[in-house]
């Protein structure tokens, strides 16, 4: 359930607090994860798997940032 909580923090700080952002992977590589574990009740989870967790990350803040400039 942690190694999930470090997944939220980094898909809700991305781009921002790099440092924070290496810190939470490398705990969750540490783990035995070789990236972070997904839950299925996000509304991109299946766009993670397919993608992999790094560019879901990056396509996610896009959407939200586009979103954004819309509302």
């Amino acid at each position: 359930a942690s190694l999930v909580n470090f997944s939220q923090f980094v898909r809700y700080y991305y781009p921002h607090h790099k440092e924070l952002l290496n810190e939470a992977k490398s705990i969750v590589v540490a783990n035995g994860y070789k990236s972070f574990p997904l839950s299925d009740a996000w509304p991109f989870a299946k766009v993670y798997k397919i993608l992999g967790f790094n560019n879901g990350v990056k396509l996610e803040y896009l959407a939200k940032t586009i979103i954004s400039k819309l509302k």
